[in-house]
C-alpha cells in the first residue's frame, strides 16, 4: 500500500495559463514622471474652482435638513498614491472613501469645510508660483499636489465602493444601504435618518470598528444623497447584504455544528428567575444547543397527557421554530458576530395542538383548551412573570366577528373569570393569521382583502401582523433593485417593482368589519419584521441562490440550523421594550393607503 510520501504528483499541465508578472506591491513603486508645475498647478486651480461651483449648484437640498457648510470633492490620484496624503488635520481636510478606477488611479472622496477652501486654493497657488526649496529645488506642497491627477465635484458614485451594477439609478429606487459612518457621528446619523424618514437597522445589526460603524439604512437613493452631502459623517457606501445562504447552503453539517456551538458558548444563558415566553403551540423539541439551556423539561406541558410535550408536527415543527424565534430572533447577525450575547428571558411550552394522526379537537373547545394551557403554566410556576405567545389561528374562521375562542382570550387577558375573581391580568401576543402566498407579483392583493383569522379579533390581546424589510432578491434572471431590469427578469421575479410596492412598508394591518352598519376598526396593534418567503416562491423554478431575507424566516434552513430558526411566523420577543401601549381602538388608519402587500403571521 502506498504511503502518503509516495503518492504521484497532481498533473496541472492542461490547466496552466501563461501571463507576464505584474507587481501589486506599493512599497517600491516606480517613480512617476516629473510634473510641470506651472501647467499642473494652473489646471488644478481651474478644476477646483469649477468643482466648487458645480457642487454648490447641484447639491441636493431639503427643507428638513440644513447642509453643513463646505463642499465634497472627488480627487483622482496617480496609481500607488496614498489617499492619506490629502489629509490636513489643522484645516480639517479628511479623505473618505478610496477606490481604484479602470486605469488603477485612486478615486478619493474629500470633504472640504468652508473655512478650508481658501487654504486649499492657497496650497495650489503656492505650488504653482511659490519659491522652490533650497534643497532639492522642489515647489511648495509637492507631496500634496503632485499625486493629484484631477479634481471634480463629488457624486454619490464617488463614495460607492461596491459593484456599480448594484447601485440604484433612479432617485426613488429603495434598497438597504451599507453606510460606513464616522463612529463619533453615529447618533447624528440616526437623527438625520429619522428626519428624512429613512430606517436605520438596530444596534445588534451594526458592525463596529475602531474609527467607523457600519449602519444598514433602508432608503431611496435620493434620501441617501441628502444624508451623504448634508453632514460629513458618511465615508463610504455599499449595498447591504445579510443573506443567510452562507449558513444554510454553504456550510456542511459539521460546520453548522461548529457555528452553533460557537454561538451557544457566547450566550449568557438566563437563570430560572427571569421572565418567560410561554408558547401555546405544537410543543417544542428542546434537544438543541440553542434551545435546551433556556427551556427546562419541567417547563414543558401539554393540555392532554396523551399528546406528549415534544413537537411532533411535520419536522422541524411549528412550535420548535417559534422557540428559536422567541429566544434569538434573526440568527444571521448573531452567528456572524463574535460578541457575547445576554438573554434576559427563557421559554415555557404548553402543547395545545394534537400530534399528526390524532383526532383534532372540535372548534368549540379551542377556548377551553387555551384557558387550560394558561392555568397549567401558571400552576407550574405561579411566581414567574411571563408573556403568552400564540401563533396559532383557525384559518377556516374569519376574525370579522367575536367567537368563543376570542372571548376566552379576552377573559384570560383581562383576568375576568367566573370561577376566580382574583385572577391576574395577562399579556397575550397573538398572530393575525396567514395571507395566501402567491408566486407572481400580479397575484398579490391589497392587505385589506384578507381579514384576520380567529382568535386575533380578541380586544384585550396584542395582535401582531407581519411586514418585511427583505425586499430584494439576488437570483439569476431576477434583478429587481433598479429600474433597468429586463422584462424577462420582471416576469420571473415575484417581488419585482419594489420601488412601487415595497414590502418594507407593508403594515400587515387587516380590516375587521364589525357587523353591518357598524364602524370598522383596524385591529392590528403591531407589526413585526418576519423576512419574506421569497425562497419558497422561487424554489419551484429556480435553484438555490442568495436571498436577502432573515435567517429566521427562510424555508430553506436545513440540518442543525433548521429546527430552531425556520418559523412559519414572526414573533415579538420579550427583550423588545417598545411595545405599543394599548388604548381604545378606533377607526384609525395604521398603514398607507397605497398598495402595500402584507406578509401576515399565522
Amino acid at each position: 500500500m502506498a504511503s502518503k510520501y509516495t503518492l504521484p504528483h497532481i498533473n496541472i499541465e492542461n490547466r496552466r495559463e501563461r501571463a507576464d508578472f505584474k507587481s501589486t506591491s506599493e512599497r517600491f513603486p516606480a517613480s512617476p514622471p516629473p510634473r510641470e508645475r506651472q501647467q499642473h498647478g494652473g489646471l488644478l486651480r481651474k478644476q477646483l474652482t469649477s468643482a466648487i461651483t458645480d457642487f454648490e449648484q447641484d447639491r441636493p437640498r431639503d427643507d428638513r435638513v440644513a447642509p453643513e457648510p463646505g463642499v465634497y470633492l472627488e480627487v483622482e490620484l496617480r496609481p500607488n498614491s496614498n489617499p492619506d496624503s490629502l489629509e490636513k488635520k489643522r484645516s480639517h481636510l479628511k479623505p473618505a472613501s478610496a477606490k481604484l478606477d479602470a486605469s488603477e488611479n485612486r478615486i478619493v472622496g474629500l470633504f472640504v469645510p468652508a473655512e478650508a477652501q481658501l487654504k486649499l486654493e492657497s496650497i495650489l497657488a503656492d505650488y504653482q508660483t511659490g519659491e522652490l526649496t533650497e534643497k532639492g529645488k522642489n515647489p511648495p506642497y509637492k507631496p500634496f499636489v503632485e499625486p493629484i491627477e484631477a479634481i471634480r465635484k463629488a457624486r454619490l458614485e464617488t463614495f460607492w465602493t461596491d459593484d456599480l451594477d448594484a447601485l440604484p439609478q433612479n432617485p426613488s429606487d429603495t434598497i438597504w444601504w451599507e453606510v460606513w459612518c464616522v463612529k463619533s457621528a453615529e447618533k447624528e446619523l440616526d437623527a438625520l435618518a429619522e428626519k428624512l424618514e429613512a430606517r436605520c437597522a438596530p444596534a445588534e445589526q451594526r458592525l463596529f470598528f475602531p474609527e467607523h460603524v457600519v449602519v444598514p439604512v433602508l432608503a431611496p437613493r435620493a434620501t441617501i444623497e441628502l444624508m451623504l452631502f448634508a453632514r460629513f459623517s458618511i465615508t463610504e457606501l455599499r449595498r447591504a447584504t445579510d443573506t443567510p445562504v452562507f449558513f444554510i447552503d454553504d456550510l456542511d453539517p459539521d460546520e453548522q455544528f461548529e457555528w452553533t456551538d460557537d454561538l451557544a458558548e457566547r450566550i449568557e444563558w438566563p437563570g430560572t428567575d427571569v421572565p418567560a415566553v410561554c408558547l401555546l403551540d405544537s410543543g417544542v423539541n428542546r434537544a438543541h444547543g440553542l434551545i435546551e439551556p433556556a427551556l427546562s423539561p419541567t417547563d414543558q406541558y401539554s393540555v392532554r397527557p396523551e399528546w406528549g410535550v415534544d413537537d411532533t408536527g411535520p419536522r422541524p415543527g411549528h412550535g420548535t421554530q417559534m422557540a428559536g424565534i422567541a429566544l434569538h430572533g434573526d440568527l444571521v447577525p448573531r452567528l456572524a458576530s463574535v460578541d457575547p450575547i445576554r438573554l434576559g428571558h427563557r421559554l415555557e411550552s404548553v402543547k395545545i395542538l394534537p400530534p399528526p394522526g390524532m383526532e383534532k379537537p372540535d372548534e368549540r373547545f379551542y377556548g377551553p383548551i387555551t384557558k387550560s394551557a394558561v392555568s397549567i403554566a401558571e400552576i407550574g410556576r405561579p411566581d414567574r412573570r411571563r408573556v403568552f405567545c400564540m401563533a396559532v389561528t383557525n384559518e377556516d374562521i374569519s376574525g370579522t366577528q367575536p367567537s368563543t375562542w376570542s372571548a376566552a382570550l379576552d377573559q384570560e387577558a383581562a383576568g375576568v373569570t367566573v370561577e376566580d375573581a382574583r385572577a391576574p391580568r395577562r399579556l397575550f401576543v397573538v398572530s393575525a393569521g396567514n395571507a395566501p402566498n402567491p408566486i407572481m407579483f400580479h397575484d398579490v392583493q391589497h392587505a385589506d382583502t384578507y381579514p384576520i383569522e380567529d382568535p386575533a379579533q380578541a380586544w384585550n390581546v396584542i395582535t401582531v401582523g407581519g411586514y418585511t424589510d427583505k425586499i430584494h432578491i439576488a437570483e439569476p434572471g431576477c434583478w429587481q433593485t433598479n429600474s433597468n431590469q429586463s422584462q424577462q427578469g420582471q416576469d420571473r421575479c415575484p417581488l419585482y417593482r419594489a420601488e412601487t410596492a415595497p414590502l418594507s412598508e407593508s403594515s400587515g394591518a387587516v380590516l375587521l368589519e364589525v357587523g353591518s352598519g357598524r364602524e370598522a376598526a383596524l385591529r392590528v396593534e403591531m407589526v413585526e419584521n418576519r423576512g419574506v418567503d421569497g425562497c419558497k416562491q422561487l424554489q419551484t423554478s429556480h435553484p438555490s441562490e442568495p436571498l436577502h431575507c432573515s435567517l429566521s424566516s427562510s424555508k430553506w434552513q436545513v440540518r442543525i440550523l433548521r429546527p430552531v430558526v425556520e418559523p412559519a411566523t414572526g414573533f415579538l420577543t420579550t427583550d423588545r421594550a417598545d411595545l405599543l401601549q394599548r388604548g381604545t381602538i378606533r377607526s384609525e388608519a395604521v398603514s398607507h393607503d397605497d398598495f402595500r402587500p402584507a406578509v401576515a403571521l399565522h
